[in-house]
């Protein structure tokens, strides 16, 4: 079922209609929120950084919060709603 599996596993796979699904249901919006589409493009944009190497040019010591709260965002509101 897909809404057990990670987006970011979903969109590496290119199943990036089952990742629609997990943040639509995460979001608690309807797939077609705009909002989801967005999602999807941040993480492909990340997977593409990752696969060539250059995460580490994109983030400096002034992103140490907007990263710690990047990685973290999700599994905190998931566990804290």
């Amino acid at each position: 079922h897909p809404l057990m599996l990670a987006p970011s596993w979903l969109i590496k796979k290119g199943r990036l209609e089952d990742a629609a699904v997990v943040f639509a249901a995460l979001d608690d919006v309807d797939v077609a929120d705009p909002t989801i589409a967005v999602q999807i493009d941040e993480i492909k944009a990340t997977l593409s950084l990752v696969e060539s190497g250059g995460l580490k040019d994109i983030f400096g010591p002034q992103d140490k919060e907007r990263v710690r709260f990047s990685l973290c965002g999700g599994w905190c509101d998931a566990t804290t709603s």
